[in-house]
């Protein structure tokens, strides 16, 4: 059986440019605040943005790194959830500069 495309994991490389913080309007997190971080994405170029919420990443340091702007000038392996069209951020790895995703 094949997983649901909300299952999957998506692996996106690339930098954070720019942070906006958002309120949510949507059922699930009405009210709730969230970021939607501006990206740069080199294996997918037609994502442009991620959406992070702090409850659906999975280590307080991220979210706490993002609220901090501590992701300038780094370049990141992205886990990323796609929920109708959406990426939504669940963690996040630093990869050195000739670092690529499967390389050791």
């Amino acid at each position: 059986m094949t997983k649901q495309r909300s299952q999957y994991i998506y692996e996106l490389i690339g930098r954070v440019n720019e942070k906006r913080q958002r309120t949510s309007k949507g059922e699930e997190y009405k009210g709730q605040k969230y970021y939607e971080l501006l990206i740069d994405c080199e294996n997918k170029p037609q994502v442009n943005k991620l959406f992070a919420y702090q409850s659906k990443i999975e280590t307080e340091k991220i979210w706490q790194d993002i609220l901090d702007s501590n992701y300038i000038d780094k370049r990141y392996l992205f886990y990323c959830k796609n929920y109708m069209g959406n990426y939504r951020l669940i963690n996040w790895k630093e990869l050195n500069k000739q670092e690529n995703h499967g390389s050791k």
